[in-house]
């Protein structure tokens, strides 16, 4: 995901992050729930696709990309209990 983010924030074509990154997922792997995790935040971004809000350089997409990035480059890191009302895919 960090190797094809950085050229991706040049031309804005987000839409080619999601499938590499889907891919790399593991559902059954050690780490599962990172894996799981991180689709759901690429189906969240996916929802939020378009053109960036007037005033901002980047789709409101690329939020939930970065957070995806981060919480996939963190495994070790506990995962929060999911909150009611949160978002899911």
């Amino acid at each position: 995901m960090t190797t094809i983010l950085s050229p991706e924030l040049t031309d804005l074509s987000l839409k080619r992050l999601r499938s590499p990154a889907r891919l790399a997922c593991d559902g059954e792997g050690e780490h599962a729930a990172v894996s799981g995790e991180v689709l759901r935040l690429l189906a969240i971004a996916e929802r939020h696709d378009g053109p960036p809000p007037p005033g901002r350089r980047f789709p409101r997409s690329i939020q939930f990309l970065i957070l995806a990035l981060g919480v996939a480059r963190t495994p070790d890191v506990a995962l929060p209990e999911p909150a009611a009302g949160r978002e899911s895919d």
